[in-house]
Protein backbone atom coordinates (compact mmCIF):
# COMPACT_ATOMS: atom_id res chain seq x y z
CA UNK A 1 0.00 0.00 0.00
CA UNK A 2 1.35 3.40 -0.70
CA UNK A 3 -0.01 5.12 2.56
CA UNK A 4 -0.66 4.44 5.74
CA UNK A 5 -3.97 4.05 7.73
CA UNK A 6 -4.04 5.45 11.04
CA UNK A 7 -5.82 5.45 14.09
CA UNK A 8 -7.31 8.17 16.50
CA UNK A 9 -4.37 8.12 18.89
CA UNK A 10 -2.16 7.91 15.89
CA UNK A 11 -3.68 11.09 14.45
CA UNK A 12 -3.42 12.92 17.85
CA UNK A 13 0.17 12.26 18.21
CA UNK A 14 1.40 13.42 14.64
CA UNK A 15 -0.66 16.53 14.75
CA UNK A 16 1.44 17.83 16.90
CA UNK A 17 4.66 17.48 14.91
CA UNK A 18 6.16 20.21 12.84
CA UNK A 19 6.08 20.06 8.79
CA UNK A 20 3.25 18.16 8.57
CA UNK A 21 0.01 18.80 6.69
CA UNK A 22 -3.20 18.15 7.64
CA UNK A 23 -5.46 18.12 4.79
CA UNK A 24 -9.38 17.68 5.06
CA UNK A 25 -11.02 16.81 2.10
CA UNK A 26 -14.67 16.96 2.87
CA UNK A 27 -17.24 19.20 1.61
CA UNK A 28 -16.41 22.61 3.02
CA UNK A 29 -20.06 23.27 4.38
CA UNK A 30 -19.07 19.72 6.33
CA UNK A 31 -15.45 21.30 7.25
CA UNK A 32 -17.16 24.79 8.45
CA UNK A 33 -19.75 22.44 10.47
CA UNK A 34 -17.49 20.85 12.60
CA UNK A 35 -13.38 20.06 12.14
CA UNK A 36 -10.11 19.56 13.45
CA UNK A 37 -7.54 22.50 14.21
CA UNK A 38 -5.27 22.82 12.65
CA UNK A 39 -6.51 21.04 9.02
CA UNK A 40 -6.61 22.96 6.02
CA UNK A 41 -9.31 22.16 3.90
CA UNK A 42 -9.44 21.31 -0.16
CA UNK A 43 -12.35 19.06 -0.98
CA UNK A 44 -11.73 15.99 -2.87
CA UNK A 45 -12.96 17.37 -6.31
CA UNK A 46 -11.07 20.48 -6.26
CA UNK A 47 -7.67 18.96 -4.93
CA UNK A 48 -6.17 18.34 -8.34
CA UNK A 49 -6.91 22.44 -9.11
CA UNK A 50 -5.15 23.27 -6.03
CA UNK A 51 -1.62 21.15 -5.44
CA UNK A 52 0.09 24.61 -6.05
CA UNK A 53 -1.12 25.11 -2.95
CA UNK A 54 0.53 22.24 -1.14
CA UNK A 55 3.28 21.20 -3.01
CA UNK A 56 5.61 22.48 -0.80
CA UNK A 57 4.81 19.49 1.19
CA UNK A 58 5.55 17.46 -1.44
CA UNK A 59 8.60 15.54 0.85
CA UNK A 60 6.94 15.82 4.30
CA UNK A 61 3.67 13.59 6.21
CA UNK A 62 0.86 14.41 4.87
CA UNK A 63 -2.31 13.41 6.92
CA UNK A 64 -5.87 12.99 5.17
CA UNK A 65 -8.94 12.97 6.46
CA UNK A 66 -12.81 12.52 5.28
CA UNK A 67 -16.28 11.61 6.43
CA UNK A 68 -15.85 7.90 6.31
CA UNK A 69 -12.40 7.10 4.54
CA UNK A 70 -13.58 7.09 0.86
CA UNK A 71 -12.53 10.20 -0.28
CA UNK A 72 -9.31 10.23 1.94
CA UNK A 73 -8.25 7.08 -0.19
CA UNK A 74 -8.93 8.78 -3.47
CA UNK A 75 -7.04 11.55 -2.12
CA UNK A 76 -4.44 9.39 -1.47
CA UNK A 77 -4.23 7.79 -5.22
CA UNK A 78 -3.98 11.27 -6.12
CA UNK A 79 -1.38 12.25 -4.69
CA UNK A 80 0.48 9.61 -4.59
CA UNK A 81 0.23 9.91 -8.87
CA UNK A 82 1.38 13.27 -8.30
CA UNK A 83 4.69 12.32 -6.40
CA UNK A 84 4.07 12.51 -2.66
CA UNK A 85 4.98 9.92 -1.11
CA UNK A 86 4.44 10.06 2.73
CA UNK A 87 0.60 9.68 3.08
CA UNK A 88 -1.21 8.93 6.13
CA UNK A 89 -5.13 8.40 6.12
CA UNK A 90 -7.53 8.38 9.25
CA UNK A 91 -8.49 4.88 9.11
CA UNK A 92 -12.77 5.23 9.22
CA UNK A 93 -12.73 9.18 8.84
CA UNK A 94 -14.11 11.61 11.34
CA UNK A 95 -18.11 11.33 11.41
CA UNK A 96 -17.59 9.00 14.80
CA UNK A 97 -15.00 11.12 16.24
CA UNK A 98 -16.17 14.54 15.19
CA UNK A 99 -19.82 14.07 15.76
CA UNK A 100 -20.05 10.74 18.19
CA UNK A 101 -20.60 10.74 22.01
CA UNK A 102 -17.23 10.25 22.67
CA UNK A 103 -15.65 13.38 21.04
CA UNK A 104 -12.71 14.45 22.63
CA UNK A 105 -11.19 18.00 22.80
CA UNK A 106 -7.51 18.11 22.07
Amino acid sequence: MFYQKIDYDELKSMMKQKDVLLLDVRQTEDYDDKHFDGFINIPIQYLLANLHKIVEYKDKKIIIVCVHGKQSDVACQLLYIHGYKNLYELDGGVEEILYGESVEEF
